[in-house]
């Protein structure tokens, strides 16, 4: 993700408490006015926001799998679009359910804090929802209002050895957004997901509570299906590429190699800047953004779907330096036959389609 030009515009900060001692879910607290924030604060805010969801961040898209009228795609939705009131009122429903959905979790005291504000050169609107653990001996503090909520502020989000933060980010896609009987599209929006439990090469540790029973979204599906089509329009834009041969294979191998690599995302722009020269490198952006519709932004990895094709192409070297490569799946169609006079017999199924 992008959030070089995120703007930071309302906020509304809460206080969730353990489970009560019946064992039922701690009551949100705070959150009956906006919180202020000043130039100083809202940097601070979009230095940690942007190091946990911007580039080169462990921060991940999900899909969205709950948006049923009281989902919290529903709700950010309408708090987005909603004036002060509204905006403050739904958060405060948005602190509920995430108490809910956390009930029975034994989970320490934290604060929970509604950002909402715009992204991009276009000024879509987006919602953040930033939950943090409160550290030991990070005592609450005493007083009301705007001062103790900004001191707040400062000592559980922003400071540099706060670690324990997830954070649920959801962004408009257009301008005018497509509302059918008081519901918004899902196509029209995008998740994205940080949590601190994430590294960069594991994500199966991310809190389901949080992403699923609360934020209402899923992690594989997604990440899937977005890999698999990642791969097949990649490979379709190379073999039609016009490329050499040799070249063409090579794009191929990267793309595997890329695949069953740590990294925990994909990209279109990564993959063209470290693979491919400048005269194709627009060409295929154009094709797997503009006409496949692939997100310009990187996205989570999961090779499940892909990855009995990524395996590394097997290859026969011979005495004269000639050598034979081919797809692993197919090595075995391949027959040889050593000769008395230092020659070998290869037997290939098919005909020969190309040479260069």
């Amino acid at each position: 993700m992008d959030l070089q030009q995120l703007v930071i515009g309302r906020a509304v900060l809460f206080d969730i408490p353990p489970d009560q001692p019946d064992k039922s879910a701690g009551v949100p607290t705070g959150g009956q006015a906006l919180t202020t924030l000043g130039s100083s604060a809202k940097l601070m805010v979009g230095r940690r926001l942007t190091g946990a969801l911007g580039k080169n961040a462990n921060g991940m898209e999900v899909s969205i799998v709950d948006s049923a009228p009281a989902s919290f795609f529903q709700l950010a939705c309408n708090a987005i679009d909603g004036n002060d009131a509204n905006f403050v009122s739904q958060a405060r429903v948005l602190a509920t359910m995430l108490a809910g959905a956390q009930n029975n979790k034994h989970l320490a005291h934290s604060k929970l804090m509604f950002i909402q504000g715009t992204v991009t050169a276009g000024q879509l609107p987006y919602l953040m929802a930033v939950k943090a653990e409160l550290q030991d001996g990070l005592a609450d503090r005493p007083g009301a209002g705007a001062s103790s909520s900004l001191q707040h502020l400062k000592d559980i989000f922003m400071t540099d050895s706060q670690r324990l933060f997830k954070i649920g980010y959801l962004q408009r896609n257009v301008a005018n957004p497509t509302i059918n009987a008081g519901q918004y599209q899902p196509h029209e929006h995008v998740v994205h997901l940080f949590d601190h439990l994430m590294t960069s090469t594991e994500t199966r540790h991310a809190a389901f509570y949080f992403y699923n029973g609360f934020l209402g979204c899923n992690t594989a599906s997604s990440a899937r299906a977005r890999t698999r089509d990642f791969y097949e329009n990649t490979l379709t834009f190379i073999k039609s590429s016009g490329l050499p041969e040799n070249d063409r294979l090579d794009l191929i191998e990267a793309l595997r190699t890329d695949l069953r690599s740590t990294s925990n995302v994909v990209s279109v722009i990564d993959f063209a800047t470290s693979h491919m020269a400048p005269q194709i490198k627009q060409a295929y952006e154009t094709f797997m953004i503009g006409q496949k519709g692939f997100p310009n932004h990187a996205v989570q990895k999961d090779v499940e779907y892909v990855a009995a094709k990524l395996k590394r192409r097997r290859k026969i070297t011979f005495s004269s330096k000639i050598f034979l490569s081919s797809p692993p799946e197919l090595m075995s169609s391949i027959t040889l036959a050593a000769n008395p006079d230092g020659s070998t017999t290869l037997t290939v199924p098919g005909l020969m389609e190309t040479r260069e």
